[in-house]
């Protein structure tokens, strides 16, 4: 079990509860779970994040061969509501943890934890062989 003493360790700050809000509207229309999306989808979209009123400039700024990926969605819809997120320059969050191991014998431990959150390039990972992540 990992618990922290803070209650604003559990809370979203307001990016990242837009990132998630702008990730699951790209996701419930995407064609492969969260990658691509059809550009007729594109109204759709913008209406469920209350920005319909934009659909030209979306449409010119975005849409690439009828196609609309993650990445410029994410930039683009952050834009309309002046936040920098994911590796556009969010600064890094520490937060302390705390690791209970819940066990009787000997005795329960309870360890302090100090994570870092921070976007890791997945290209920079690595792991297995012959450049395979896994």
């Amino acid at each position: 079990m990992i618990f922290s003493t803070r209650r604003e360790d559990a809370q979203l700050s307001e990016e990242a509860q837009l990132e998630h809000q702008i990730k699951q509207v790209f996701v419930d229309n995407s064609i492969d779970e969260g990658g691509l999306a059809m550009s007729t989808s594109l109204s759709k979209m913008l209406e469920a994040l209350g920005i319909e009123g934009k659909h030209l400039e979306a449409q010119q700024d975005m849409v690439r061969e009828e196609v609309i990926l993650w990445e410029d969605f994410r930039r683009w819809v952050s834009r309309q509501f002046n936040v920098t997120s994911g590796a556009d320059g969010a600064a890094s969050n520490k937060i302390q943890l705390f690791l209970y191991d819940g066990q009787d014998p000997p005795g329960p431990s309870l360890k302090s934890v100090r994570v870092e959150l921070s976007d890791i390039d997945p290209a920079l990972a690595s792991g297995g062989s012959e450049g395979d992540a896994f």
